[in-house]
């Protein structure tokens, strides 16, 4: 599968939002010197970007980069449809995206976000944007399907479970595996035990809250699990040297 790597931590330059009609001409081709093209497919074709061929099904997406060459192949002449957004993006770090996948379930949700701002002119151009910028990143989430599932709902009960005490044969009970076996995955993973992810959680959730937030250090301790304030405040300094006090007076 190939991949395009996309700037995606600032919000896209969007420069049209539209529906392609195709089908009147056996094939169709053009490319954007200086724009990226997101395409999210309702009818069967087939796709050659550059010297690559896709054969495009209901439910599929593409990306395509700047000064492509673009071809639209279509079985027999009729309507074909798609919608389609025009964009730049900045420079900055990368996240890739498959050039060509299938959305699966997601394509409903993914396509009403282009919808809802056809016609870029007619809408609010930090809407168009926001839906365009939340777009590309569903897009990206195909890269998100070599987790291990096991992982990520290990992950998810840390999360919403971050103020209670966590146990790691427990969470491995209730996801029906044994401690062993979600120890190794989860390191193969993410390269941390379930135990470091644990307290790594908690410290960053506590120096959030300490840097941002006016909470007393003992209702901090409460939320992220670490016990009374002499237990936070230890867990602190063996981090970073100083207790919770010192590092909200001296970010």
């Amino acid at each position: 599968m190939k991949f395009y790597d996309l700037p995606l931590e600032a919000p896209p330059e969007i420069h049209w939002v539209g529906t392609g009609q195709h089908g009147k001409l056996p094939f169709e081709q053009f490319l954007l010197p200086d724009l990226w093209c997101a395409h999210l497919f309702r009818d069967p074709m087939t796709l050659r970007v550059g010297n690559v061929a896709f054969a495009i099904e209901t439910g599929h997406a593409t990306i395509i980069p700047p000064a492509t060459p673009i071809e639209f192949h279509f079985p027999q002449r009729g309507d074909f449809w798609h919608v389609f957004a025009h964009f730049r993006v900045a420079a900055g770090a990368t996240t890739s995206i498959a050039a060509h996948q299938a959305l699966g379930s997601r394509f409903e949700t993914v396509y009403g976000m282009l919808e809802a701002v056809l016609n870029a002119r007619g809408v609010p151009p930090a809407r168009a944007q926001a839906n365009v910028w939340s777009v590309l990143w569903e897009l990206a989430r195909s890269g998100e399907e070599a987790r291990d599932p096991l992982v990520s709902r290990a992950q998810e009960i840390i999360e919403k479970r971050l103020s209670q005490p966590l146990s790691v044969a427990e969470m491995a009970r209730e996801l029906g595996v044994s401690h062993n076996h979600l120890t190794r995955r989860f390191k193969a993973q993410t390269g941390q035990t379930v135990v470091a992810f644990i307290r790594e959680a908690r410290l960053t959730r506590a120096r959030h809250l300490l840097r941002h937030s006016t909470l007393p250090i003992k209702a901090i301790a409460a939320q992220v699990g670490l016990g009374d304030f002499h237990s936070f405040g230890k867990a602190m300094r063996r981090a970073h040297g100083h207790g919770p006090r010192q590092f909200r007076d001296f970010p």
